[in-house]
């Protein structure tokens, strides 16, 4: 989906603003707590800009007579209707700073008939996850998330709708962020919109430094489907990052735990360099080979943290071998951390417990400070280099909000929380620096931390811990997943018993349905048999066309085993598509009507994806009409097609 010139005139009256005493930023500081708006004249600004290919950044930074200095950035793109912004404020006096209060890096009235805001509850962890609303705006309504991860309760994405446009908001902030949504007095119409850090009452330190959430906003004309694929379209080029400059493609990936053990704790050397050999016996090559937690000293529980080293034990010589096999078979080597949970004993608190906060039986390690933050990048780094990482995988199963809350002082509320946030992507960053060509996988519990900053370091192959066999659920995940965050990981997993009955513990034999309920996906995990080794080509295929294509929800999502559930990517360049459609376990009907986005005016060849000889022709396409699709409950088909 390309920008037209209509949609970049919107973002230049909606949401770009250029004048320092104008930009969005909003904050309350001083005895008497004064509303700041912009960047004013006492703080006496500049600018500079900066070209960066199809980036145009400003950077403006002001500092008034007490020495509060304040930098924000604007990131304005040429080639889509997006403008992002973050602030920094730093205290660059010799004595503590007055206090800064409710700081918004955004608040700025949108104009526009008729408002409704679209979210998302994000990834709950639990069943209820990933459901989505559509609400009109009549009242103040605030958005946040239920603890201290950003996913949890409240997603980072959303949609705010005009009767003639809309705009789609990202916001970037690994922690507790809020938004504040107000409708707009008579006779104006539209929406206040205001985010910031949940909590932020800092006095500042001298020299140190709180910074903003960032918010990414992009103008479009028309309806939703517009909206989201110009999104998506945005979000590939601009936001997913590129290993090696190239973008990421379909990722097939292969694991071996051992049962009987938790997680991965049964690995051994011998036994996972076994399993790459059986892999590449049975004719399936992994594009990535996964290790997940358990490879370290953890006395059989997962969950003992702290010690990155390899398990003595089942790794004696480490994991070199495993990493320079899957090189010389060009296989991606993928690894699980957790480096911000650790256990009493461990490595991390042994050497320095001034690293970490004390909360019940974890320790969560405290990445605002900046030397636990460069002990931990050294850490992991050697195990990358060591082992021959490509994929680093990081996880974070805590509610960090307790101990930020536990260790703050009084008048430096949300102080630690800012600065742990600033840590978290300072070690990214490093490790991308000293690794060029790493790719990171993001995991909290699942999806709990996808938002802007953490997506454009990394991937979700692991987008929850919920319901990986309850194929409804993820339907309804996919749903968002395709929407917003483009890249994501599907697990070939079937739950139901002998009834159809979906339940976490079922076990039921991997079938067509099961296959097709996970192959319209970037990337999935499979096993050596027979069903795996005939539907590899189909996702791959399928795969490689969505990664760079629109797309189109062609049924309701309601989560329901008497549903149909139908999507349709299309790349318009190429001229190709798929419609991929599941009948669910329930419905009785075996007859849907779909109306996917098809021209009048071209001829369509639909192939069956499993069956090439199958075949039929459209033209003359009906767009009022549709077509109809007839399948059985407990089945799904996937319509390969070119015109």
């Amino acid at each position: 989906m390309k920008a037209t010139k209509q949609d970049m005139l919107l973002a230049k009256e909606k949401i770009s603003f250029e004048r320092p005493d104008e930009l969005p930023i909003k904050f309350q500081y001083g005895p008497r707590r004064q509303t700041v708006f912009g960047l004013p004249s006492e703080f006496s600004p500049t600018f500079s800009v900066e070209e960066k290919g199809e980036k145009i950044i400003t950077t403006y930074i002001g500092r008034d007579e007490k020495g509060l200095e304040i930098k924000v950035e604007k990131t304005e793109y040429t080639d889509f209707p997006a403008v992002e912004y973050v602030a920094f404020f730093t205290n660059r006096s010799k004595e503590n700073s007055d206090r800064l209060y409710r700081v918004k890096v955004f608040a700025k009235e949108i104009e526009g008939k008729r408002p409704k805001i679209t979210r998302n509850i994000g990834d709950t962890h639990e069943e209820t996850g990933y459901q989505s609303i559509t609400e009109q705006i009549y009242e103040k309504m605030i958005i946040t998330p239920t603890n201290g991860t950003p996913c949890s309760g409240a997603s980072p994405f959303m949609r705010a709708s005009f009767k003639d446009f809309g705009v789609n908001i990202g916001v970037g902030w690994p922690g507790k962020w809020s938004a504040n949504i107000m409708p707009l007095a008579s006779p104006k119409s539209g929406i206040m919109y205001e985010l910031g850090q949940d909590r932020c009452d800092i006095s500042l330190y001298p020299d140190e430094t709180i910074r903003t959430p960032s918010i990414t906003l992009m103008c479009y004309e028309g309806d939703e489907n517009r909206g989201r694929n110009l999104w998506r379209s945005f979000f590939r080029k601009h936001i997913m990052p590129r290993p090696n400059g190239e973008m990421i493609g379909p990722k097939l990936v292969g694991l071996t735990p051992v049962p009987g053990f938790e997680e991965f704790c049964g690995t051994t050397e011998p036994q996972q360099l076994e399993s790459i050999d059986k892999y590449l016996e049975s004719g399936i090559k992994p594009d990535i080979w996964w290790i997940d937690a358990g490879w370290y000293p953890c006395r059989g529980h997962w969950t003992v943290t702290g010690n990155w080293r390899p398990n003595p034990e089942n790794y004696p010589n480490g994991l070199h071998s495993i990493g320079k096999k899957c090189r010389e078979h060009e296989i991606d080597f993928l690894l699980w951390f957790e480096p911000e949970r650790a256990r009493k004993g461990s490595d991390i608190h042994t050497e320095h417990p001034e690293y970490t906060l004390d909360y019940g039986d974890d320790l969560l390690v405290n990445y605002s400070i900046p030397e636990c933050v460069e002990y931990m990048t050294d850490k992991i780094d050697k195990i990358i280099k060591d082992s021959g990482v490509t994929v680093y995988r990081q996880d974070f199963n805590i509610d960090p909000m307790p101990y930020f809350v536990k260790y703050e002082d009084a008048g430096r509320f949300g102080a630690i929380e800012n600065g742990h946030v600033q840590g978290y992507l300072k070690l990214w960053d490093n490790l991308l620096e000293r690794n060029p060509g790493l790719l990171i996988d993001s995991c909290a519990s699942g999806g709990r931390r996808n938002e802007m900053e953490t997506l454009k370091r990394s991937v979700p192959f692991h987008y929850t811990d919920v319901g990986y066999g309850i194929h409804p659920i993820r339907q309804l995940q996919y749903r968002f997943l395709n929407e917003w965050t483009v890249f994501y990981r599907s697990m070939c997993a079937d739950w139901r018993d002998e009834n159809n009955v979906y339940a976490k513990g079922n076990n039921h034999v991997c079938d067509d349905f099961s296959m097709y309920n996970t192959v319209a996906s970037p990337s999935i995990n499979v096993g050596k048999t027979e069903l795996h080794k005939k539907f590899i080509p189909v996702w791959r295929k399928a795969a490689e066309i969505m990664l760079d294509a629109d797309y189109y929800p062609l049924t309701e999502c309601r989560k329901s085993t008497e549903d149909f559930f139908a999507q349709q990517f299309v790349n318009e360049e190429k001229r190709e598509g798929f419609i991929h459609i599941v009948n669910n376990v329930d419905n009785e009907e075996s007859e849907c009507v779909l109306y996917p986005e098809l021209s009048e005016n071209e001829t369509y060849v639909f192939t069956d994806a499993l069956d090439p000889s199958e075949t039929f022709v459209l033209s003359g396409y009906d767009s009022s009409r549709g077509f109809t699709i007839n399948l059985k409950k407990a089945n799904g088909k996937i319509w390969f097609y070119k015109y």
